[in-house]
């Protein structure tokens, strides 16, 4: 500061008479726009010495003498020694004048204080910081005798388990609410009841102890054919598979078929609620092994067939007579010989009884009495379709003594009438086939079901054969005589197999989660918190080809290998003929993969939206739906597997009419379930409604879940309290009111006072009370607009951080009312970072509420901020001016985002999608962390921007995407400099300069510009770049590193903006010894 060796002669400053120039002046101050100081010296130490030692000679003093004797000039002359002090005095002077005038302006000040005084100036005060919030999940206990229900009061307090370097942090919930042990842990439905529709090819089947194999026979009956003998709505089927699986948390085995169920002609849908049988016998028909009727001697076919001629070929057979089931004769009758009747007279066979006469019958035997009876061989092509006559008392029967085969009815109608009650005989004694149970007959393209109503036991002689045999009386004789006795196979003993739930693939996510149970009590607006861990993709083995492909076009994509897992990010969307899936692997890449569907659909707008092209699909309850072009569907659920290389889609319209399923072909990729070693997240969600069924409760949230969670992995927590940072302190005594005195002013004792996010202008509220009196007194901003009896007082922070009170003056504001220790505050201290505790760290209770076992946070603590910076203070101050708490241009969207307590940078743009112009605002909070959708810090800033814009604006408000760049470079460093000092300096300039504070979204990072950072180092001779390159890119050295602003994909997505960072660790330096 003093420069006193420029006291010496500078001869190149005098004239030819060797004094001093008298053209000696000031300072001259030309100071352009957005300098960081301004320059405000008149001179300094130099100049005013030499404009003093100038006037030694001028003639100052008019009309008076000069110090002409005053030659010398030397600085240990006490005259000169002097006119040096002075010299200094000025120096110091305008030094700390250029200080005080910096310090006057917002740009150039450097004090807090004054950046403190200067906001407030324009009615801005400086952010405080904002305190943590945290979502509490409580347990209570379980145990028998336990009350099972608590309530969690407002101010209970948590603290957190610190770790390494760290201090226990309290939290305090903000609100009470109502626990129960029902809620400790919702899980979500992991299996549902099988839904056997026309169609369908496989079944769930409970244990895997079922005995079965391929091969086996199942059969799926329900009430409508037990109801009804003639009901249809019955399926058997032969399996083709049986996979058991025994894991604990399965214990089911799948069995398939080949034809699905029901059938097509005519149409015919399975039963309802089917039951699943099996058989365990198989079994033939008695005779199935009669000898060969060619190789019969003519007696024995004579016996069997009296209408045999050896001479005649016309009555030859091929097979035994009556070689099926037996069911009755097919005869006509007639009460008299008809005059021109060509029948034959059968006299040994037909018969009379009852007054019916039957054609050549001679003789009447009693009802019931053992004969041989026969039939017309031109009468063997006749079958009955009429419907099944009743036995009634004008019935009369004939018996054969095996079947009861045949009635006639006294009347003169000309029918063929048949007594159905027969009989199915088998091969053999099956013993553990009972009554009550089902039998299929199956003969080659024919199958029928019957009930045993009896099972006997029995001897038979017939076809040559002599067994004993099991026989059935079936319920029915429905098409019974179109089974032969060789072909037809018996399924029997048939045995109940229990249905499993079938497990539930689809992922949870979106709005919609169903309950495993029924969940009394749940109700709107009630918090939950969903934990889990993503769902994943395997790529499908042998498959090649596939690449992630990242969001930035400057990104190389990454190749997939077969087998690899990744997890799945959003929900994926049908675009440009393909199936877009945004997946992440096990290193944090994420990005694109694109599966070719197997029909078009064409992406519109929205992660989760599509819109058809003259497409028809077919909805739940089989109906044809034709979609118009441009009609807009909603994916209702990801898609999940349905058969080998299908995926089913879920979607529905916009007024959800119509819903429809979507089958499409993929076979690159499979969905798997998340893995051991995933990362477990969590979100906190908000009931819209509840629905409650017959066994189950579902859940509809207000938002849609911003994570697709692998369903056997939820958890859902809904003993939810909001808790924020910070300590209570009860009834502090401020002091003393004097109603003499105005604008009393008092400090709270605990610092810092508490500041909570809240959607005002500011973003901020504090969470004092104050009562005079055990009255109590209202914050205000200002003073200025208060009455005289306005009881209201104003907080104000100092340079400091502590929190003064300053109430009215009786003119602005009420004074204070006189009184001893009359003044008292609550309020809570503690905010900033350190609050930001991470997830599972809140678990400390200080005071246990009768009934509770424990309690967490699952989701880190987060919408923590500092109190504001110097810089971002001099950046928001302007702000609130500039918008005055209103927001009507784009500017203005950008600027309330910024000025808001919490946010550390913005960035607005709008887009035109359809007909609707969009406002996009890209945030990050302060501090460079992403803003999440479900914290309190987004909420507020949301209803913050809603209060003051208008309403036919739409905006939607999005974190922005980090991204990182790697740097390597060779420096040459001059040899009289320790190297790793050098090196650390370069390293910090650049960790500086591409800091979060000093970069703004979409700025781009370029080679020349990092080497001009490391130039300017001192001691850095040259520097050598090798690669400069994305975190997530190939290691090449790239000039120029983008970063995009907002901007629409090709989906028709608005991707908020990239803000590019030097990634930590990320710069890698080498020196360079001889070169």
């Amino acid at each position: 500061m003093n420069d006193r060796e420029n006291v010496n002669v500078d001869k190149t400053k005098m004239d030819t008479c060797g004094c001093w120039e008298r053209k000696e002046s000031l300072n001259e101050h030309h100071n352009r726009p957005g300098l960081p100081a301004i320059d405000y010296r008149i001179g300094t130490h130099s100049t005013f010495l030499r404009r003093m030692l100038l006037s030694l000679s001028l003639n100052i003093i008019k009309d008076g003498p000069t110090l002409a004797r005053l030659t010398t000039r030397s600085p240990d002359d006490p005259a000169i020694a002097m006119l040096d002090a002075w010299a200094t005095a000025a120096d110091v002077l305008t030094f700390y004048q250029e200080r005080i005038a910096n310090e006057g302006y917002l740009r150039t000040a450097t004090e807090r204080r004054s950046v403190l005084e200067l906001s407030r100036a324009i009615g801005y005060e400086l952010s405080p910081g904002v305190a943590a919030s945290a979502y509490l999940a409580f347990t209570l206990e379980d145990a028998p005798g336990a009350p099972g229900r608590a309530t969690i009061e407002e101010r209970l307090k948590v603290m957190s388990i610190p770790g390494q370097d760290e201090k226990p942090q309290t939290f305090e919930t903000v609100e009470k609410i109502e626990a129960r042990k029902e809620w400790n842990r919702l899980k979500p439905g992991l299996t549902v009841q099988q839904e056997l529709i026309y169609g369908t090819t496989e079944l769930y089947l409970a244990g895997v102890n079922t005995r079965l194999l391929p091969g086996d026979a199942i059969l799926l009956v329900g009430m409508e054919r037990e109801k009804l003998f003639v009901s249809e709505r019955w399926d058997f089927r032969i399996l083709k598979t049986v996979t058991p699986f025994p894991e604990k948390e399965k214990n089911y085995t799948i069995v398939t078929w080949e034809t699905g169920l029901g059938h097509d002609k005519p149409p015919v849908d399975p039963s309802d609620k089917p039951r699943v049988f099996t058989f365990r016998q198989r079994a033939a028909l008695f005779g199935y092994n009669a000898p060969d009727w060619k190789g019969m001697p003519d007696t024995v076919k004579k016996a069997y067939d009296p209408s045999y001629n050896k001479d005649d070929s016309s009555t030859w057979r091929s097979d035994w007579p009556d070689f099926e089931i037996r069911i009755g004769k097919k005869l006509l009758f007639k009460w008299d010989n008809v005059p021109g009747s060509d029948w034959e007279k059968l006299k040994e066979y037909l018969i009379q009884t009852y007054g019916t006469n039957w054609i050549g019958a001679l003789t009447p035997v009693n009802n019931g009495s053992e004969i041989n009876i026969s039939q017309e061989r031109n009468l063997l092509s006749i079958r009955l379709n009429k419907e099944k006559s009743k036995a009634t008392r004008a019935y009369m029967t004939i018996s054969d003594g095996r079947t009861d085969v045949f009635f006639a009815k006294m009347d003169s109608e000309r029918k063929l009438k048949i007594y159905e009650k027969n009989k199915i005989d088998l091969d053999a004694v099956y013993p553990r086939i009972l009554s009550g149970s089902w039998v299929v007959l199956v003969k080659p393209g024919y199958k029928e079901l019957y009930g045993a109503q009896e099972v006997e036991t029995d001897a038979l002689a017939d076809f040559m054969l002599t067994a004993k045999t099991t026989r059935i009386t079936p319920d029915t004789v429905k098409h019974l005589s179109w089974f032969g006795l060789r072909d037809t196979v018996v399924f029997a003993q048939s045995e109940e197999l229990e249905m499993a739930k079938r497990p539930l693939t689809r992922t949870i996510d979106g709005k919609n989660i169903e309950l495993d149970c029924q969940v009394e009590g749940l109700e709107k607006d009630k918090k939950l918190i969903i934990s889990g861990k993503r769902m994943c993709v395997r790529i499908a083995d042998e498959t090649e080809g596939l690449s992630l492909v990242p969001p930035s076009d400057f990104i190389k994509p990454k190749e997939l290998k077969p087998g690899e897992i990744l997890s799945i990010i959003e929900p994926p969307v049908i675009a440009d003929d393909r199936i877009r899936w945004h997946l992440m692997d096990r290193e944090g890449f994420d990005g694109s993969l694109n599966i070719e569907p197997g029909g078009k659909l064409i992406i519109n707008k929205g992660m989760a939206q599509i819109k058809a092209d003259d497409i028809s699909f077919v909805n739940k309850d089989g109906n044809i739906v034709r979609l118009d072009s441009g009609q807009e569907f909603y994916f209702q659920d990801p898609p999940f597997s349905v058969a080998e290389g299908r995926l089913e889609w879920h979607l529905t319209d916009n007024e959800e009419i119509n819903d429809i399923i979507v089958s499409i072909e993929s076979e690159k990729i499979i969905p798997v379930h998340s893995e051991k070693d995933d990362e477990t997240i969590s979100e906190a969600a908000i009931i819209e409604y509840v629905t409650t069924g017959l066994e189950r409760t579902a859940i509809k949230l207000k938002e849609s879940l911003a994570s697709i969670y692998d369903r056997h992995t939820v958890s859902i927590y809904a003993n939810v309290a909001l808790a924020t940072h910070g300590e209570t302190v009860y009834n502090e005594v401020l002091g003393n009111g004097d109603g003499t005195r105005p604008n009393q002013r008092f400090r709270l004792n605990k610092n810092p006072l508490t500041y909570i996010s809240s959607p005002t202008p500011r973003g901020i509220q504090s969470t004092i009370k104050v009562y005079v009196n055990d009255v109590e007194w209202k914050e205000t901003p200002s003073l200025l607009d208060l009455e005289a009896n306005s009881q209201n007082f104003i907080l104000r922070n100092d340079n400091d951080g502590k929190t003064y009170l300053t109430f009215g003056d009786g003119r602005k504001g009420c004074r204070l009312p006189s009184g001893q220790e009359n003044i008292v505050a609550t309020y809570r201290s503690g905010i900033g970072p350190e609050g930001e505790v991470g997830a599972n760290k809140l678990s400390l209770l200080q005071k246990r509420p009768l009934g509770v076992r424990e309690v967490t946070n699952p989701i880190a603590a987060s919408g923590a901020a500092p109190p504001e910076k110097l810089e971002d203070a001099r950046t928001n101050a302007p702000f609130t001016v500039l918008t005055l708490e209103r927001i009507v241009s784009l500017r203005d969207f950008e600027d309330f985002a910024r000025a808001f307590s919490g946010i550390g940078k913005s960035q607005a743009v709008t887009f035109w999608m359809g007909e609707k112009k969009i406002v996009h605002i890209t945030v990050a909070a302060s501090g460079g962390k992403p803003v999440d959708p479900k914290s309190n810090l987004y909420k507020n800033l949301r209803k913050g921007i809603d209060a003051v814009r208008l309403p036919v604006q739409h905006v939607i408000v999005e974190s922005y995407r980090p991204d990182f760049f790697n740097l390597e470079a060779r420096v040459k460093i001059d040899p009289r400099y320790i190297n790793d000092k050098v090196l650390a300096a370069i390293e910090s300039a650049l960790e500086k300069t591409f800091s979060f504070e000093n970069r703004s979204f979409g700025q781009a990072a370029t080679a020349s510009e990092i080497n001009t950072v490391m130039q300017d180092v001192e001691g850095v001779i040259y520097v050598d770049i090798e690669k400069l390159y994305k975190s997530t890119g190939s290691p090449v050295l790239d000039q120029i590193l983008t970063a995009s602003r907002a901007f629409l994909d090709d989906m028709g997505n608005i991707r908020s903006a990239e803000l590019l960072l030097i990634k930590p660790g990320g710069i890698t330096l080498t020196v360079i010894l001889n070169e």
